[in-house]
């Protein structure tokens, strides 16, 4: 009798901790193709936390923040995943730093339960003051006018520029941040 109370009471927390995981685990992509793999992604993760007096203060008996790396898609992405919540939500802020010269993309999961709250991540900005990562609000020193552009391609030849520029003028206009001065006609 008291080895399928066992087996309840272990299924009931492989549940809780699927739902858990969701909260530790992001995605993370824009891997240079062939060059990234589990440890050195995590080895990134280990040296952008290390950077952070919050971290290394709370998370002083921690080994590592990292618990798991699995890639997909050919390696083209990954999903890792941390030891607790604040760690992950700590890694989403990390979103855009470099690693072998590609800004890697880091975001939350498909699979992520939205808790009521959610739970803020540690201050990264130690991170920022050395560009460990991009500052949210200048993104590297990049210009404002390189911040108001998109890249539109892999048009057929017969779309012109005064094409384009008559289909996206009235979607800009919608937005109220919409300045034609700031514009390069």
């Amino acid at each position: 009798m008291w080895e399928n109370t066992k087996l309840v009471i272990n299924r009931q927390m492989t549940e809780d901790d699927w739902r858990s995981r969701s909260t530790r685990e992001v995605y993370v992509g824009n891997f240079t193709y062939g060059r990234v793999h589990a440890t050195i992604l995590t080895k990134a993760f280990e040296h952008l936390f290390s950077l952070l007096p919050e971290y290394l203060e709370r998370y002083a008996d921690l080994s590592s923040p990292v618990v798991r790396t699995r890639f997909v898609e050919a390696q083209r992405c990954a999903f890792v995943e941390f030891a607790d919540e604040v760690l992950s939500s700590t890694a989403i802020l990390m979103d855009k730093f470099v690693l072998f010269g590609r800004r890697i993309v880091v975001g939350r999961t498909h699979k992520y339960e939205n808790p009521r709250q959610e739970v803020p991540g540690l201050d990264v900005t130690p991170l920022r003051k050395v560009y460990a990562i991009p500052c949210s609000s200048d993104f590297l020193g990049i210009s404002q006018r390189l911040r108001r552009q998109v890249y539109i391609g892999n048009l057929p030849k017969m779309v012109s520029p005064d094409t384009l520029l008559e289909f996206l003028t009235p979607i800009c206009k919608s937005f109220r941040e919409f300045a034609r001065s700031l514009g390069s006609q």
